[in-house]
Order: C-alpha cells, then sequence, then structure tokens
C-alpha cells in the first residue's frame, strides 16, 4: 500500500479514497502499524477508511494525473538542459 499527504492511496493495485483524509497528517507511522494501534487504543470513528474507486473514478483520477504530471515536466524542463540538471 502507497500513501502520501492525497486524499487516495493505492492498495493492490487499486486506487481508493481515504474517506477521513485530512491535509494535516497526525503521523508518520506505516499505515499498518498505524492502523494497528488505533485498533488497540482508539475510537473507531478515528480509524482511516478507504473506499475503493469506481472504474469512472478512477479513470479520472488516472487522467488528472497524468495531465498534472504532464504540466509539472513542462514547467520543470522549460529549457533542455533542465533534463540533466535542476533550474533555480
Amino acid at each position: 500500500m502507497t500513501r502520501h499527504n492525497s486524499p487516495f492511496v493505492i492498495c493492490d493495485g487499486k486506487p481508493h479514497l481515504v474517506v477521513n483524509f485530512d491535509l494535516e497528517p497526525v503521523d508518520d507511522r506505516p499505515l499498518p502499524e498505524l492502523l494497528a494501534g488505533l485498533l488497540a487504543h482508539h475510537d473507531p470513528r478515528d480509524i482511516l477508511l478507504l473506499r475503493p474507486l469506481t472504474k469512472r473514478e478512477a479513470k479520472l483520477l488516472r487522467e488528472y494525473q497524468s495531465e498534472l504530471e504532464t504540466e509539472a515536466w513542462a514547467r520543470i524542463v522549460v529549457k533542455e538542459e533542465d533534463r540533466f540538471r535542476g533550474r533555480r
């Protein structure tokens, strides 16, 4: 499972929405460890909840990610030299 500061997570190769996503992460421990701690010590409402995206939602997410990556690439690689070294 992969997770970064995003409302989406890939689990077993499939995208999911983090139902209780918060822009301010509260803990940097790996999710399995965090979940075990939450189950042992916290109210179930505080547990990370995931929902698999529908095929349509997953397609939309992939399209936006692709567009965003292309846009970021275009802003990073303005000149051919930028491929080999970063700009200031």
